[in-house]
């Protein structure tokens, strides 16, 4: 965990032994966009994003994660607004606060000396703090919710591999609606579960958000990943419910998602062309999503995803209501893979109230510089029924450190 001669670190009453080391990491990013519809400019923008992180490793298992994101807050981006007139001018939006502040580690590993055979199955994982919770790709669960966990890994049972349960309580920085606002009075419980057979795995993962203001509801999903004639096709198939206890409130409604991938790797490159669809029954909506991080159809591809810097909207709509849809890409590397183009075509149909149908070409360019830097490239155009032809592009230089 560190650079140099291991020290001898010093050992707890418990038994553990601890060797302390800090590391620091981050992300900066820095993008410039326009929007324009039918010739003229819609929006344009410069804005900038950072991710930094510090964690304290005290054993290979044990760890104190602090992360802040100072460039940003509330879905604004430090930078400069071009357009429209009305919003021109520097954007400030420097902050100081904490985002990610986590201790996790394992309970075999914290009190060795209560099993110094290893032999009574001790290795219960926990976390406790802000942390980013994830079931189901983000779709179900997708927020760093101020939350207690607890782990069981490699178990198992007949006919499996492996199985991993994990029971969770979030007390607070739940976000959940349409617009994933933060619900003070909500609480979360979630039982997540993978596990391990032959061809596939299986993940079923429920929730229980309890809120006195927004109203309680109740969330499940069920999916299955498997690799498929010789590993070359990867399948994905996910159905996500959510049921409020009541009436749909502002925060939760009643509906059903289906959701299905598949990717292959063509023959000779490393090359992956890919197919997603979905289907909305009623108004699906996830137990809780981050701020900024639009609906649960991100995962559809590069047209449905949002950039996370500025207000570069999804090209398509990712939210899940009543809605069906789908996009076929293609991703292509050389260079090394240090260079990368995905060409996509995208499509969407509200199938109640206005019924409309909405289609989209996308292409993204993401070039490597050095050893950490990214350039990438964004462009695409949005046909809208009755709607004049939308079209934009973005330009962003990454940086990791």
């Amino acid at each position: 965990l560190g650079t140099g001669t291991l020290g001898k670190g010093f050992t707890l009453p418990t038994g553990a032994v601890w060797q302390p080391s800090l590391f620091a990491w981050g992300v900066l990013r820095s993008a410039i966009h326009g929007i324009w519809e039918s010739g003229t400019e819609e929006r344009s923008q410069w804005a900038n994003r950072l991710d930094l992180f510090g964690q304290l490793s005290l054993t290979p298992t044990e760890r104190v994660v602090i992360g802040f994101r100072p460039l940003d807050q509330n879905g604004r981006f430090s930078g400069y607004t071009f357009s429209p007139d009305a919003l021109r001018g520097t954007v400030n939006e420097l902050n100081a606060e904490i985002d990610t502040l986590y201790f996790e580690g394992d309970f075999g590993e914290l009190f060795p000396k209560l099993d110094p055979k290893d032999s009574k199955g001790l290795d219960y994982g926990f976390g406790v703090g802000r942390m980013p919770v994830i079931a189901q790709d983000g779709m179900l669960v997708g927020d760093p919710i101020d939350s207690a966990g607890v782990v069981r890994n490699t178990m198992r049972p007949r006919g499996t591999s492996n199985l991993r349960v994990t029971g969770m309580f979030g007390w607070g920085n739940v976000h959940r609606g349409g617009d994933n606002v933060e619900d003070p009075s909500a609480r979360l419980y979630a039982l997540f579960s993978e596990v391990d057979v032959r061809k596939s795995q299986i993940a079923f993962d429920v929730a229980y958000v309890d809120s006195g203001e927004k109203g309680d509801a109740l969330y499940a999903g069920l999916s299955a990943t498997q690799r498929i004639a010789s590993e070359r096709i990867n399948t994905v198939v996910r159905v996500l419910v959510s049921a409020p206890a009541g009436e749909d409130t502002s925060a939760v409604g009643s509906g059903v998602l289906v959701f299905g991938t598949a990717s292959i790797t063509p023959q000779s490159t490393h090359d992956l062309a890919y197919l997603s669809l979905f289907a909305a029954f009623d108004n699906y909506t996830p137990a809780a999503r981050a701020a900024g991080t639009g609906g649960p159809l991100v995962n559809a591809g590069i047209l449905f995803e949002g950039s996370g810097v500025g207000a570069w909207a999804p090209v398509l709509s990712n939210r899940s209501k009543d809605v069906l849809g789908g996009a076929l890409g293609y991703q292509r590397f050389w260079n090394g893979a240090r260079t990368q183009l995905v060409l996509e075509a995208g499509a969407r149909e509200e199938t109640e109230a206005t019924r409309s149908l909405s289609g989209a070409l996308g292409c993204r360019l993401q070039q490597a510089l050095g050893k950490r830097f990214i350039v990438r490239l964004d462009t695409f155009a949005l046909a809208r029924e009755a709607l004049e032809l939308r079209y934009g592009g973005r330009a962003e230089v990454l940086l990791k450190f």
